[in-house]
């Protein structure tokens, strides 16, 4: 085979795998929407894991999310919602509370980051069982008023989410 038909076959070649790499990173931008589920206004049951509570939060904007280690939507989420941390610092709170079995996966997990939010244990799964979590990733927006006001089911785009004026009132 001649060099320059070699040379030609390489370069299709990445050409094509340059387009399906696209291609995937696009469907997987569709495939992680952001999609809140709004649910009649009911009050969110407060808990409290290694000294922080829901209550401490009152008057806050807080979104609780439910995730674990062993998930790998989690896993792939939990990017998203550091930087959403980051970006809503000051009108959000953030709690991540992380049903795993042991603290070791979860401090293995971040290394030596330390996320801007708590990043809670529940490890006998009493305060996902309260909340009725029933699948990972799991999420739900408690209002200043404590009361839940919505419901995000799977792994989200949370580069999506802004607060608005209804959940700081």
């Amino acid at each position: 085979m001649k060099l320059d038909t070699v040379k030609a076959i390489f370069f299709w070649f990445a050409v094509a795998l340059i387009g399906a790499l696209i291609v995937f990173q696009v469907s997987r931008r569709d495939h992680f929407a952001l999609s809140k589920i709004p649910v009649e206004p009911k009050p969110a049951p407060n808990f409290t894991l290694q000294n922080t509570s829901l209550e401490q939060y009152k008057g806050q904007t807080v979104l609780l999310h439910f995730w674990a280690t062993w998930c790998g939507p989690c896993r792939e989420e939990m990017p998203l919602l550091i930087s959403l941390g980051q970006r809503l610092r000051d009108k959000l709170v953030i709690l991540a509370v992380a049903v795993d079995s042991s603290e070791s996966d979860v401090k293995a997990f971040f290394g030596d980051f330390k996320p801007a939010f708590p990043v809670l244990l529940d490890l006998k799964h009493e305060v996902a069982s309260r909340y009725g979590i029933s699948q990972f990733p799991e999420t739900m927006l408690i209002g200043p008023d404590g009361n839940v006001q919505a419901l995000y089911i799977g792994p989200q785009n949370w580069d999506l989410f802004e607060v608005n004026a209804q959940h700081t009132k």
